[in-house]
């Protein structure tokens, strides 16, 4: 059995950006846990906390766009945590 997870980035023409993301992840059931530890740990690396709230989200549209708690950061740091967690 598997659990799926599916985000998407709608386009913002306003913004210069025409396209459309749909990413996603699939995980065994079996391998839940683990997933969820590297995240937590992941969190608190980056936000300082394990609580998950508004503000400590892995949101795809925040990491992407740089926006919310990932403000700060570049495009580029936000794809390249996406694609970090690509495997």
């Amino acid at each position: 059995m598997f659990v799926a997870y599916f985000d998407e980035v709608k386009d913002d023409i306003p913004q210069g950006r025409d396209d459309y993301l749909v990413g996603g992840i699939v995980v065994p059931m079996d391998k839940i846990g683990q997933v969820e530890k590297e995240l937590t740990n992941y969190a608190v690396e980056v936000f300082g906390s394990r609580e998950l709230t508004k503000q400590t989200e892995f949101h795809g549209d925040f990491i992407y766009r740089a926006k919310g708690p990932f403000r700060g950061k570049s495009m580029a740091e936000g794809r390249q945590f996406l694609a970090d967690w690509q495997t």
